[in-house]
């Protein structure tokens, strides 16, 4: 018995080893096809197309011949409070993250959409927050035309959209589209300057979009080394605070530093002058601090250049 389960198990490996010796180029041209991986970076050996933008014609409905009167859907039934409700329960309240990923062939790019819960905004990054909820059941605005015209508005306005910057002017495109930029109310940015990319360009066309929107909250997290912010400082220039500024009535402006590794975020004060940056924007009397504020950039400008960690040019209004 010993000698036949040996020889038994002897043939299996014989077996399998034929089948990899047979599939083995197959699986050699799938492997050099994959994503290569170094040190945490995607490699990409050919240029992915992105996502088609999404028509910008509108559509006339009052051009379209007459049609039957569609049965009355039960949800309209219920009362304005209880709908409301239930349409915040499940499009509301969530961060929603819209990213571009390479394709399973990774010959394109693709959009993904994850949503996670909105205690992520009072702890970002925070590693004990992993398990995202469900994903908005988009089905729901597909029910009836009156059903899309009131919930629609309900997701854009009570749900945080998280984008990455260097994402950010194409996939606005590719996502939500010209004509929903108005609706959106809570916005979160991420730029990574730890592996220096640059970006030079991108926050001009990112402002220029933003003025088009009419943002309550705004959040920006910014990933850099800490060593190297504490020797250069935060790099950034006048351009980019003139455009952060020209963002008007916002409610609540939120600037998070996180570092590589497992050190602690970053304490925003001490790299730039985030309050300085409220004053002049947020509050019943910002707007007339911000005009002081271009008056006096407009004879000096040179006061501007000063880095905001160090002197806050509220105080030069």
């Amino acid at each position: 018995m010993p000698l036949a389960d040996t020889v038994r198990t002897i043939g299996k490996l014989a077996t399998r080893c034929s089948l990899l010796f047979v599939c083995s180029p197959c699986l050699a041209l799938q492997w050099a096809r994959r994503r290569k991986r170094h040190g945490g970076r995607v490699t990409v050996s050919v240029e992915l197309s992105y996502p088609t933008p999404l028509p910008v014609d509108r559509i006339d409905i009052c051009r379209n011949g007459p049609i039957l009167e569609q049965p009355t859907c039960r949800l309209l039934q219920l009362p304005p409070e209880l709908r409301h409700l239930i349409f915040e329960i499940a499009l509301a309240n969530r961060l929603v993250h819209i990213q571009l990923v390479p394709s399973a062939q990774f010959d394109r790019y693709i959009l993904r959409t994850t949503c996670y819960p909105a205690e992520w905004l009072s702890a970002p990054n925070d590693p004990g927050i992993v398990d995202p909820p469900d994903d908005i059941p988009v089905a729901l605005l597909l029910a009836c035309r009156a059903v899309y015209v009131e919930a629609l508005p309900i997701m854009h306005h009570q749900n945080t959209y998280y984008f990455n910057l260097r994402d950010l002017p194409d996939i606005l495109q590719c996502s939500l589209g010209q004509y929903c930029l108005p609706e959106i109310r809570k916005l979160y940015i991420h730029q990574d300057f730890s592996f220096r990319v640059p970006t030079v360009g991108l926050w001009d066309s990112v402002f220029e979009t933003l003025q088009h929107m009419c943002l309550e909250v705004l959040t920006l997290e910014f990933t850099v080394d800490s060593a190297q912010v504490h020797r250069e400082g935060f790099p950034v220039d006048n351009a980019w605070r003139l455009g952060l500024l020209a963002i008007r009535h916002l409610r609540t402006l939120n600037i998070f530093f996180q570092t590589l590794g497992p050190d602690s975020p970053l304490d925003a004060e001490k790299i730039i002058d985030v309050q300085a940056f409220r004053d002049l924007m947020i509050g019943p009397e910002a707007d007339e601090k911000y005009e002081a504020f271009l008056l006096v950039e407009t004879k000096t400008p040179e006061i501007c250049h000063v880095d905001l960690g160090q002197r806050s040019i509220a105080q030069q209004a």
